[in-house]
């Protein structure tokens, strides 16, 4: 653990948005919360809204605690998977955490990120994900993801109490929301990064899947936690059909249809715990 505790994290967070300028300075403010200087790269997406001047205070407030920052306005038709990708390609660090702008750290969260730059150097681990809370902070919006018939994915134990699954283990899991995912960039690169033919949803689950097919375990950090105030920047409903067609040829190439998901069972409603898994 001792490369984790230098003064600088070899570490890019990448925050996309499109206006909702108050949150996304919310989510870069608790950015001050990281274990160590990392470097910031906000990408604006076509923002047209005054309120975006909260973004430029709320670098600032992370360039005076020592992070690189960057803000890039890429205006582009939006496109999730290829505005994270483009984003990519300009971080030079051997870490990237992908994060929403509905996302945001709390106190609990930096031995999170500590444990989540762990795993994700380890040789034959790739997408780390992380508990996340929904906004009320009680209740669980994100404990990995689990594969389900017809190829769809679910949540584990999405809107149950917390305080209910305190002690869960980190796990293996079959995939983890890109709303808060860390992955070291040569495995990243290595599988292309996110397939761009999905244009809202389903690219996270497809590219831990990816991940996996190279050799690399996907895990879910419970080690601490952070926020996520799920869809406050988009409308749910309003997915395009593509995605739902691209997921369903993606998934399915991880779910077996006589055992179904490798990671879950009733007796383990939550992944393999990683010391099981070896």
């Amino acid at each position: 653990m001792s490369d984790l505790d230098r003064a600088e994290t070899d570490l890019t967070v990448i925050i996309p948005f499109r206006d909702h300028g108050a949150m996304t300075a919310t989510a870069l403010r608790s950015l001050v919360r990281l274990p160590g200087a990392s470097h910031v790269i906000a990408v604006d997406n076509g923002s047209r809204l005054e309120e975006t001047s909260s973004v430029h205070d709320a670098l600032e407030l992370l360039r005076r605690s020592g992070h690189q920052t960057r803000l890039v306005r890429n205006d582009s038709p939006f496109n999730f998977q290829r505005i994270n990708n483009d984003a990519a390609r300009l971080c030079s660090t051997r870490f990237t955490l992908f994060m929403n702008n509905d996302a945001r750290l709390v106190r609990e969260s930096t031995r999170l990120i500590t444990m989540m730059l762990a795993l994700a150097a380890e040789p034959d681990l790739g997408a780390i994900g992380a508990t996340l809370l929904l906004g009320d902070g009680r209740s669980f919006q994100h404990t990995g993801v689990r594969l389900d018939s017809g190829g769809f994915a679910s949540h584990y134990l999405f809107g149950r109490a917390s305080d209910e699954w305190s002690t869960l283990p980190n796990a293996v899991v079959s995939a983890v929301t890109g709303a808060f995912v860390m992955v070291e960039a040569r495995k990243f690169w290595e599988v292309e990064g996110f397939d761009e033919r999905f244009i809202v949803c389903g690219g996270d689950v497809d590219l831990c899947l990816r991940l996996s097919r190279h050799g690399y375990r996907t895990v879910v950090c419970r080690d601490g936690w952070a926020i996520h105030d799920e869809s406050a920047t988009r409308d749910p409903s309003n997915i395009p059909s593509s995605d739902f067609v691209e997921s369903y040829y993606s998934y399915s190439t991880g779910f077996d249809p006589n055992t179904g998901d490798q990671y879950c069972n009733d007796e383990l409603p939550y992944g393999l715990p990683l010391w099981m898994a070896g």
